[in-house]
């Protein structure tokens, strides 16, 4: 199963600047994280460690051989509930309480009974990994940020 990264573009009518509200100087009306990562944002040397992150996390996670069969693949039905998505016709909303959506990964596999999803979104204590099969027939056609929800959109 080979897996492909899937762009996640923004709504144009949805409000993306919750990430700008990281680098916004809060004072004491700030937590640890955003601290660190307006730190992390303000010092020009980390750029190099910033981009090489990056790319270790494009790369995503590998399976080795022997794993690749007993990979957990929830069903639609079960990924709606188990990440508490609002199903809808063509798609799914998704509600993602990572103030990092630069660190959300999302990819698109085949296998011989259809597509599969997989979500990995990092959290302060833990996160959202999960693989899913997209409903039999349909076949992925894209992803969008609607504020701090990712919507998810097939087609037949």
């Amino acid at each position: 199963m080979e897996w492909s990264r899937v762009e996640i573009s923004w709504d144009n009518g949805s409000d993306n600047n919750f990430n700008d509200s990281l680098t916004s100087p809060a004072g004491l009306d700030t937590d640890a994280q955003a601290s660190h990562q307006r730190f992390i944002n303000d010092v020009p040397h980390f750029e190099d460690v910033i981009q090489m992150h990056g790319r270790t996390i494009g790369k995503g996670i590998l399976f080795s051989s022997a794993n690749k069969h007993n990979l957990a693949i929830s069903s639609f039905d079960d990924a709606i509930t188990n990440l508490g998505a609002i199903p809808s016709e063509s798609g799914l909303e998704i509600p993602i309480n990572s103030n990092l959506t630069e660190d959300v990964i999302l990819e698109v596999a085949t296998i011989a009974e259809g597509q599969v999803v997989r979500l990995i979104a990092t959290e302060q204590f833990g996160g959202i990994s999960e693989t899913f099969s997209l409903p039999i027939g349909s076949k992925l056609a894209g992803a969008i940020w609607n504020g701090r929800s990712l919507k998810i959109d097939y087609k037949f």
